[in-house]
C-alpha cells in the first residue's frame, strides 16, 4: 500500500455495510491491499498492466 486509499476506501465501505446501506467497492486497476477483511468485489475491471501497454 502506497498512498493509503485502499484502506480508507475498504473502511469506509465496510462501514456503510455495517450501517445498512448497499455499498460495492470496485477495484478498478489493482486488488486492495489492505490489513483489514477485503470487503471489495474479487474482479478487477481494467488490468493495471494491460492498460499501461496499451498506451
Amino acid at each position: 500500500m502506497f498512498c493509503g486509499s485502499c484502506l480508507h476506501d475498504n473502511t469506509l465501505v465496510a462501514a456503510l455495510i455495517r450501517q445498512g446501506h448497499d455499498a460495492l467497492l470496485v477495484p478498478t486497476y489493482t486488488p486492495l491491499r489492505t490489513d483489514e477483511p477485503d470487503v471489495s468485489c474479487k474482479r478487477v475491471f481494467l488490468g493495471g498492466i494491460n492498460v499501461y501497454l496499451q498506451e
